[in-house]
């Protein structure tokens, strides 16, 4: 297969340091607050691509003691924290249990009629689901497994507190699921024009096509799914996620949205949850959100720098993505040694990208709107007044 990139320039060669999450996942959290000046060496070795087939990998009955970490309970405490909820506070396992809590809460609407909840088997399948998601996400600054659980928890709490008793009961574990893996394979950049420009994704018309595939497939090989859940309910989960995912957020679409007084919520609905727990980020205590903040402008600038670099006999993302890796640890490492007004970026954002979402969620919940709104205007007073600072926050990396 071609190369995905044309040569532009020098060739880029590195050494990932010890603690990269390219080489552990355990590291995510060292990766969002580290500081370190990176090191080219040696070009990357190459990876096979990761494949998306079945979950389990030992016998079932090696499953069926599974114990988690934190007892229910606790878990259910740390995930009705609200708009308090720190991802970043949890450890990689904790991470997984959290998910897990979280689709095992809605999971019986969408069981087959010889099972339910407390099968002895369930929740270990479930969990390995889980670890199988969380392994097909690259181990990006900012789109990962980690901003995945954190959009999904104010996703569920959404669903439960707002918008139970408009939706199918099996709408709920179907939503979840789907933020769950909403970014595996991720391409780098939620820009289908500068991906097409990249040579990348050129058979996709839109982000949202490709997404849809990488989550069909999930879906369709997955063991949980196929043991589990009611063939009829898969077929319509499959529906969903096409409608959902390829649901375009355009001018037209919003005024769809907003002249749609239907207690019932749908496709576009959905579609505008998803885009609004994506920006969830910015709702968190500021500390939390500024981390995440500046790891989106990294992983941004990072793909820009992508196409100035010779990428020879690259065929696959994950490959790829060995490259962006250092070339985000290198942006960290800029970002934190010159000025850059994260401020002004994140001022940017909410007011062309997230406030007309805002501005549409009155439509499905005023309630769940105006907490929404509060949480983020809290955050916004001290974007604004960063926004006049030009500084890059270093501490947070440390």
């Amino acid at each position: 297969m071609a190369p995905l990139f044309k040569s532009k320039g020098e060739k880029l060669r590195f050494k990932p340091a010890k603690n990269d999450v390219c080489m552990d996942y355990s590291h995510q959290v060292t990766l969002l607050r580290h500081q370190g000046e990176p090191d080219f060496e040696e070009k990357p070795k190459k990876r096979k691509s990761r494949r998306l087939t079945g979950i389990f990998k030992k016998k079932d009955s090696e499953y069926e003691n599974y114990v988690p970490v934190k007892g229910h309970g606790e878990l259910d405490e740390f995930l009705s924290r609200g708009y308090q909820f720190v991802v970043l506070d949890l450890s990689e396992t904790e991470l997984v249990e959290a998910a897990v809590e979280m689709l095992h809460d809605v999971v019986t609407p969408i069981l087959g009629r010889n099972f339910d909840s407390s099968h002895k088997q369930l929740k270990a399948a479930l969990y390995e689901t889980v670890r199988e998601m969380k392994e097909s996400h690259f181990r990006s600054s900012f789109h990962n497994f980690y901003h995945a659980v954190g959009r999904t928890q104010l996703l569920h709490m959404f669903l439960s507190e707002h918008l139970s008793q408009r939706i199918p009961p099996s709408h709920m574990f179907f939503l979840l699921f789907i933020s769950l893996c909403r970014d595996i394979n991720f391409p780098g950049t939620s820009d289908i024009e500068t991906l097409h420009e990249s040579g990348m994704l050129t058979e996709y018309e839109t982000l949202g096509e490709y997404r849809a595939e990488m989550i069909q497939n999930f879906v369709d090989s997955n063991p949980f799914i196929n043991t589990f859940m009611h063939v009829q309910l898969k077929v319509r989960f499959l529906k969903l996620i096409d409608s959902v995912l390829n649901y375009t957020l355009d001018g037209k679409s919003m005024q769809d949205i907003s002249e749609n007084t239907s207690n019932l919520l749908h496709s576009e609905h959905f579609a505008l949850l998803l885009e609004v727990c994506d920006s969830g980020h910015l709702t968190r205590p500021y500390g939390d959100s500024r981390i995440w903040s500046e790891a989106l402008v990294v992983e941004t600038e990072a793909f820009k720098q992508l196409k100035t670099f010779e990428i020879c006999d690259v065929d696959t993302l994950a490959e790829i993505w060995e490259t962006l890796i250092v070339l985000q640890r290198r942006e960290r490492y800029r970002l934190s040694s010159e000025s850059e007004n994260l401020g002004s970026i994140t001022m940017k954002n909410l007011e062309e990208r997230i406030s007309p979402l805002q501005t549409l969620m009155k439509n499905i919940d005023k309630e769940m709107s105006a907490e929404y709104d509060h949480q983020m205007s809290l955050n916004a007073v001290f974007f604004s007044l960063n926004a006049s600072s030009g500084t890059f926050s270093s501490s947070v990396w440390k």
